[in-house]
């Protein structure tokens, strides 16, 4: 789904409705009323999202501190087998403390698919690339009770040079999108410890550190 990651003023654009569908079906497509153009939109699509629900019960804070303490190597093949719902989620948390997105369990939930599996839906990153201000955030905690990475997460940030993250940082669009100096090098600084973290655990367990 798409995902915000950067806050806006609202004054910067006009919300046009798609005409004669439901809520289901509104389109909401984001027009330049100022310097800044962002072109793009977002289609309302998820009739039967449970939101804040995962792995079958609501999640809350506690619950998710759980979930990422279950992300172990010793849990490695029953998660696999039972509860890939919760490897997404690790995932995610990889993604939160990058970013420093630190409102989950909000903005979550999931869709049953019509074989009965669940897929995890992430939204609504819009309070994301904030300054870390030396406060624990939830984003830390579910990162630090991890003992085991997604594989292919520290794979691109281990190929990612600075340069790589300024493109993606400062898309040359407008002033607005671009963070700030602070920012950026913690971003930067986040990335080196998810890289870090990755090879203690794979010294700690071995490959299945990594999933």
């Amino acid at each position: 789904p798409p995902a915000v990651l950067r806050p806006f003023n609202p004054g910067d654009f006009k919300r046009i409705h798609f005409p004669g569908g439901g809520e289901d079906m509104a389109l909401v497509k984001w027009e330049p009323s100022g310097a800044c153009g962002i072109p793009g939109s977002v289609r309302y699509w998820i009739e039967n999202l449970n939101p804040r629900v995962i792995g079958g019960r609501v999640a809350d804070e506690t619950y998710l501190e759980a979930v990422a303490a279950a992300l172990h190597p010793g849990n490695r093949q029953d998660l696999i087998d039972r509860h890939p719902l919760l490897l997404e989620m690790g995932r995610g948390f990889v993604f939160d403390y990058l970013v420093y997105n630190n409102d989950r369990p909000r903005n979550l939930g999931t869709l049953v698919l019509a074989d009965g599996t669940e897929k995890l839906v992430l939204f609504d990153h819009g309070l994301a690339m904030g300054p870390d201000m030396g406060f624990t955030k939830r984003s830390q905690v579910y990162f630090g009770a991890m003992q085991m990475l997604p594989a292919d997460i520290v794979q691109i940030l281990t190929s990612m040079t600075e340069e790589d993250l300024g493109v993606l940082l400062d898309p040359g669009v407008c002033r607005k999108l671009k963070v700030t100096d602070l920012v950026f090098s913690q971003i930067w600084e986040r990335r080196g410890r998810i890289i870090e973290k990755a090879e203690e655990l794979k010294a700690l367990y071995g490959p299945a550190a990594l999933y």
